[in-house]
């Protein structure tokens, strides 16, 4: 027999109730993934904000997780424009999850109708945005979303990340004083709020790296006293450390002709390091290995020096595979996976490497790495 709600009157209470208990849909757990490599499994997360993610494991009372400790969440029930958005990232189709993403988020931001059932949903939805705009090198996208989320939910705990990464964006851009004015704003926010000290180190480490006022020799030396002070405590950050000062020592080689011997030794010691040392994420392990294969590809004694070649053009094809969203490493890569190719020098060593530069071009649009393509192509 079918019960239809509007007989429910007419049964005994205790039979209604169970009736909607069957009905209604069971609740969800989430899952939260920590830095540390930890997964909480079966919990309900009640809040998340600056101050840190509450949540409600299965038994027991409410627990209260820094925010530099989690790494992401995996949210049970969402709305459902951000499950289109998740199936289209699944699909490839960058591109569209973006413009669905900041759909919600200007949506929510007009009506804010998913507040009570979703009150996470927003800032996720801007925190995704400017992920996925990052990757397809959109920097004003990165920046736009940015000052959305900072302006509409300025306690999120997704706030200092949007900052770092609008920095970056532009530093990318080639706008390094831009880049030092948002982080001087992420170093108020963390002072005003009395965040955790990785969040000051995490903000200098930003500046050390886009601080256009810094002679080479001052980065390196900021840098070494940011690894030292990350040390176990910020693994993450120390690895990021790590790569930061090879690439820096890779920039004073390239200024200073006469080092360059020692400083290619010495940022290929960093960069092995840092893809040994475990908890880096994919942005560091791309920065590692891709200054790995620059090493080798500049170390090499001549284009005979197959050997050397070889490897890093090896190198270099695994970040642009593992990679591909890397904007900072991943169009580099390919090209220069198209360079090894061609210095190798026989017949299917060329037809590679015009394939590879036909990939950038393709890929990277609009980026010094496709250009640098287009020249090379035959």
């Amino acid at each position: 027999m079918t019960i239809r709600f509007a007989d429910t009157a007419l049964l005994p209470t205790a039979l209604v109730c169970a009736a909607l208990l069957v009905l209604a849909p069971a609740a969800r757990p989430d899952t939260i993934h920590t830095v540390g490599g930890e997964r909480l499994q079966s919990v309900t997360v009640e809040s998340e904000s600056l101050a840190g993610v509450v949540y409600k494991p299965a038994r027991g009372a409410a627990v209260t997780l820094p925010i530099e400790d989690v790494d992401r969440i995996e949210y049970e029930r969402r709305p459902a424009l951000l499950d289109k958005a998740a199936v289209a990232v699944a699909d490839g189709d960058s591109a569209t999850a973006l413009a669905i993403y900041r759909e919600y988020l200007s949506a929510q931001v007009d009506s804010s109708s998913d507040t009570r059932r979703f009150p996470w949903a927003a800032a996720y939805a801007a925190r995704r945005a400017i992920e996925l705009a990052h990757s397809q090198r959109d920097w004003d996208a990165v920046g736009a979303v940015t000052d959305i989320l900072v302006a509409n939910y300025p306690d999120s705990r997704h706030v200092p990340a949007a900052y770092l990464a609008k920095a970056d964006a532009l530093a990318l851009k080639g706008d390094r004083a831009a880049a030092g004015a948002t982080l001087r704003e992420l170093s108020v926010l963390v002072e005003s709020k009395g965040l955790a000290p990785y969040f000051a180190l995490e903000t200098r480490l930003g500046q050390a790296m886009v601080g256009s006022d810094l002679t080479p020799t001052a980065r390196l030396t900021e840098l070494e006293k940011i690894s030292a002070e990350a040390g176990s405590k910020f693994p993450r950050l120390f690895v990021r450390s790590l790569v930061a000062r090879g690439e820096a020592l890779l920039q004073v080689g390239f200024d200073e002709p006469a080092r360059r011997d020692e400083t290619i030794t010495k940022a290929r010691e960093l960069f092995e390091r840092a893809a040994a040392t475990p908890g880096a994420d994919a942005r560091s392990q791309a920065g590692a290995k891709t200054g790995l294969a620059e090493c080798l590809f500049l170390g090499a004694d001549s284009e005979s020096d197959k050997d050397a070649i070889e490897r890093a053009r090896d190198l270099y094809l695994r970040v642009a595979v593992l990679f591909p969203d890397e904007a900072q490493y991943a169009p580099r890569a390919l090209f220069f996976a198209g360079r090894c190719f061609d210095l190798l020098g026989g017949e299917n060593d060329r037809q590679r490497a015009q394939r590879l530069y036909g990939e950038v071009i393709r890929l990277y649009p609009g980026t010094p790495w496709a250009e640098e393509a287009r020249n090379q192509r035959r």
